[in-house]
């Protein structure tokens, strides 16, 4: 029993001699005190949503990064032609997708419109398809809805430009959609 109260006493001294001196000489032997050391840059990760991320079956790819909060209902608060968009995506099938995208104006609107683009995700970034599909209308809700032969493999998404004039102003708002794996 002695010898086991020893050799606590003995290492319970060292750790406290080492909590005074680290406390009354802070920074001594630190890395940054060191002669030679090199200081690395910071690290640089473009799009750390992908890292580790695995393919769904079926898909070329490693999924895209989720795109940023779209918060519409503030920002077309403030409109007073524009007041509402939606867009929307689906697989159909075999190497098909479904695209809807809508607009809608308010009363004072003289005309409201919609043009939905595919874009296809390549693995590091989002590419047109060519297909725009512009819509104007003279009435308070402008939509299109279409059907687009893609590569099966990838991921797709829709990009919506929505707009709405009236008094000699234009109100536009851009919109992405969810996205949808062709396979």
């Amino acid at each position: 029993m002695n010898k086991k109260n020893s050799l606590i006493k003995f290492f319970g001294t060292v750790a406290a001699a080492l909590v005074v001196a680290s406390v009354a000489a802070p920074g001594n032997g630190l890395a940054s005190d060191a002669d030679n050391v090199t200081v690395l840059p910071p690290l640089q990760i473009s799009d750390p949503a992908l890292i580790g991320l695995p393919k769904a079956p079926g898909a070329l790819t490693s999924p895209p990064p989720l795109p940023p909060a779209q918060n519409f209902s503030q920002t077309l608060a403030n409109n007073k032609y524009l007041k509402d968009v939606s867009s929307a995506i689906t697989a159909v099938g075999n190497s098909s997708v479904y695209v809807t995208a809508t607009s809608s104006g308010s009363p004072a609107a003289t005309q409201v419109g919609v043009t939905a683009t595919v874009q296809r995700w390549t693995g590091n970034a989002w590419v047109d398809i060519p297909s725009p599909v512009p819509n104007s209308s003279v009435t308070s809700t402008s939509s299109v809805g279409f059907t687009k032969s893609v590569t099966k493999g990838y991921y797709y998404r829709v990009k919506s430009e929505h707009w709405a004039t009236g008094g000699g102003s234009r109100e536009i708002s851009t919109l992405f959609s969810g996205t949808a794996l062709a396979n």
